[in-house]
C-alpha cells in the first residue's frame, strides 16, 4: 500500500478519531468512566495511532493500550458518528466490527452534497441510500435525521418516492431533502412531492427544496407532530396551505421562500394555535394578499420586491418582532398596526415606496429600523422606550422623535442633493436636532465626504454627545 493511501487514511479516518477522542474525555465523566490521556503517539508513515490511557482503578492500567474508544457504549459511538457525513461514517466503520455495528444502527443520516462526479457515482448513491434505509426498517431503527441534496433526477425520481416511504415507516423526525430543477424552454420543472410524506406522524422538522406540493388525493395531512416547515423554491397549492393550517396544530415555525402558485396567504385566529414564527421571503408578483391572525405569533417577516398591496395583521397580541420589505403601507395603516400590536418591540420597515408620512406611537417599541423608503418626507415617532433607531435613505425627512435617553442612532444616507454647506446646516442639523437627548449618533454615507469641515466643527460645538462620522 503506497504512502499516499496511508496519508488519506490518516486525514479521513484517524484524525477525526483523534478529535473525537479529545471530546470524549470531556463527556466520559457523565457516563461514570474516569480516564486521562497520558500520551498520543502518531506514526504518519505506518498509519498507527497509539492511545495510552491511565485509569483511576489500578496501577497496571497505566500500560494498557487497548482500544478503549470501541468499548464505549453504543449511544456514545452514535453521538460520534452523528457529526460525520454518511460516507465518512462508512470509512470509520472499517476500523472494527463494533464500529460497523454502530453504523448499521445509526439514526442520524447526513449524506451531504459533495459526491457527484459522474453517472456511476449517482447510481451508487441511489442504491446505497436505499440499502441503508432498508436495513433500518428491517431492524426497526427509528431515523432521527435524514439530510440529502440531489440534482435533477429525471427518470430516477422513483427512488425518492421509495426513500420517503421507508423513512415514514422508520418514524423519521427530521427530513431535509433538496432536489434540483430542470430548465425547459426557460421554465423550471419541479418534481411532485410524493403524497406518502403527509402520513409521517412522527415528523418534527420538514425542509424541502425544489418540489411541487399539492394537497394529497385523500384530502388530509397527517403531520400531527410537525413543529417546523421550511419550503423553498417550490410550487404550492392554496388548498394545501389551507389544509396545513387546519391540521398541523403543533406547528411553531413556517418558512416560505421563492414560492409560486399562491395569490394569498391566510392564517385564521383558530388555526395554528402554537405558531410563533412566520417568514415569507422573495414573494412572487402574483402574491398580493397576506392576512394573519395568529394568537401566539411572536416573529413575522414579509419580504416582497413587487409592492405587496394588502397585508392585514390582527389578533397577533404576542407579536414582538415585525419585518416588512416591499409592502405598500400607508401612514393610516401604521397607526392601526401599532394600536393593535401592544407588545411590538422591534419594527423593521424597508423599501416601502408608498409611505410619505409616518406616525408611530408605542411605549413598548425598543428598536426602529427604516431603510429605503425614498418617498418619506415627514416622520413623527413617539417611543419613550426606544433604544435603537436606524435610518437610511436618499434624503432626510422632517423628524420629530421622542425616545429613551439611552437611544443609539445610526443614520446613513446617499443624498440625491448636492451636499453643500446649506444642505448640511439646514436639513442635516435639523434632523440631528431630534436626537438631543440620545446617547450617541453614528453618521455614514456612500459619498466620500459626509460633512464639510466647517459644519462638522459647528455640530461638535453644539452637541456634547458621541457623534461618529464614518
Amino acid at each position: 500500500m503506497g504512502g499516499g493511501v496511508y496519508m488519506d487514511l490518516i486525514i479521513v479516518v484517524l484524525l477525526p478519531l483523534l478529535l473525537f477522542g479529545v471530546y470524549l474525555l470531556q463527556i466520559l465523566p457523565q457516563f461514570g468512566v474516569g480516564m486521562a490521556v497520558t500520551t498520543i503517539n502518531i506514526c504518519l508513515f505506518c498509519g498507527i495511532v497509539d492511545f495510552k490511557f491511565v485509569g483511576e482503578f489500578h496501577q497496571s492500567n497505566m500500560e494498557d493500550t487497548r482500544d478503549r474508544i470501541s468499548q464505549l457504549p453504543e449511544p456514545i459511538l452514535h453521538h460520534i458518528l452523528s457529526f460525520l457525513l454518511v460516507k465518512d461514517a462508512v470509512r470509520m466503520s472499517t476500523l472494527s466490527k463494533i464500529w460497523t455495528s454502530a453504523l448499521n444502527s445509526l439514526s442520524y443520516l447526513d449524506f451531504g452534497e459533495d459526491f457527484f462526479y459522474g453517472p456511476q457515482d449517482m447510481r451508487n448513491l441511489l442504491k446505497a441510500v436505499t440499502q441503508i434505509l432498508v436495513i433500518r426498517l428491517k431492524h426497526k431503527i427509528s431515523v432521527e435525521k435524514f439530510w440529502l441534496r440531489l440534482p435533477y433526477l429525471r427518470r430516477r425520481f422513483y427512488y425518492v418516492h421509495r426513500w420517503i416511504k421507508l423513512l415514514v415507516a422508520c418514524n423519521v423526525k427530521e427530513f431535509d431533502l433538496s432536489v434540483g430543477r430542470r430548465i425547459y424552454e426557460g421554465k423550471q420543472l419541479h418534481n411532485k412531492l410524493p403524497e406518502v410524506i403527509f402520513d409521517a406522524k412522527a415528523l418534527n422538522v420538514l425542509n424541502l427544496v425544489g418540489f411541487k406540493i399539492e394537497l394529497p388525493s385523500h384530502g388530509t395531512i397527517n403531520l400531527s407532530s410537525l413543529r417546523e416547515l421550511h419550503l423553498r423554491d417550490v410550487i404550492l397549492d392554496e388548498k394545501f396551505i389551507q389544509a396545513l393550517c387546519v391540521s398541523c396544530h403543533n406547528l411553531e415555525f413556517l418558512y416560505l421562500a421563492w414560492f409560486k402558485g399562491l395569490a394569498s396567504f391566510q392564517v385564521g385566529e383558530k388555526n395554528l394555535p402554537k405558531l410563533k414564527k412566520i417568514k415569507l421571503e422573495n414573494c412572487p408578483s402574483e402574491f398580493q394578499m397576506v392576512d394573519i391572525a395568529a394568537i401566539s405569533l411572536e416573529d413575522l417577516t414579509i419580504k416582497s420586491y413587487w409592492d405587496l398591496k394588502f397585508v392585514k395583521i390582527t389578533a397577533c397580541k404576542a407579536l414582538k418582532s415585525l419585518f416588512l420589505n416591499g409592502v405598500a403601507v400607508t401612514d393610516k395603516w401604521l397607526e392601526k398596526l401599532f394600536f393593535s400590536l401592544q407588545n411590538l418591540e422591534k419594527f423593521y420597515l424597508s423599501c416601502c415606496n408608498t409611505l410619505t408620512t409616518m406616525k408611530i406611537s408605542s411605549i413598548w417599541l425598543k428598536q426602529l429600523i427604516v431603510f429605503g423608503c425614498s418617498n418619506l418626507v415627514d416622520a413623527q415617532v413617539y417611543t419613550p422606550n426606544l433604544i435603537l433607531f436606524a435610518f437610511g435613505c436618499c434624503s432626510l425627512p422632517t423628524l420629530k422623535l421622542k425616545a429613551s435617553r439611552s437611544l443609539k442612532a445610526n443614520i446613513s444616507f446617499d443624498s440625491l442633493e448636492t451636499p453643500d454647506s446649506d444642505w448640511y446646516n439646514s436639513k442635516l442639523t435639523n434632523f440631528l436636532g431630534s436626537f438631543n437627548h440620545s446617547l450617541s449618533i453614528k453618521l455614514s454615507s456612500k459619498k466620500d465626504e459626509v460633512c464639510p469641515a466647517n459644519s462638522l466643527a459647528t455640530l461638535l460645538q453644539q452637541d456634547s454627545r458621541v457623534i461618529d462620522f464614518s
